[in-house]
């Protein structure tokens, strides 16, 4: 079976199960029920102009901050009050681009 045959997806629930697990065995699992539920609320909101307003959130308006950050003392377990920049959804889908965030870095480092 070739990857190929599955792309591009038609809906989010139409990727392949993984081979070699049992569907109890992984969760939480989402299938086509959650996908179109209005009611849930993703933790991060979309598109570029979030992308902008987070990047100058926690980077241009905190240059002390950002010239100090350092990875391994952060934590990832509070969405709400992220301890990093959480820029990486941004970054991940091109709703950022790693240039701009780069210039951002420079500019309250400077």
């Amino acid at each position: 079976v070739h990857v190929s045959q599955y792309l591009p997806l038609e809906h989010a629930w139409d990727i392949p199960w993984p081979r070699g697990y049992e569907r109890d065995e992984i969760g939480p699992v989402w299938n086509k029920k959650d996908c179109l539920d209005t009611t849930l609320s993703p933790i991060t909101k979309g598109g570029e102009s979030y992308a902008l307003q987070r990047l100058e959130e926690t980077v241009l308006k905190r240059p002390d901050w950002t010239a100090s950050f350092e990875k391994p003392k952060t934590s990832c377990t509070e969405p709400s009050n992220p301890s990093t920049t959480a820029l990486s959804p941004y970054l991940s889908l091109g709703c950022l681009s790693p240039r701009t965030a780069w210039h951002a870095v420079s500019e309250a480092t400077i």
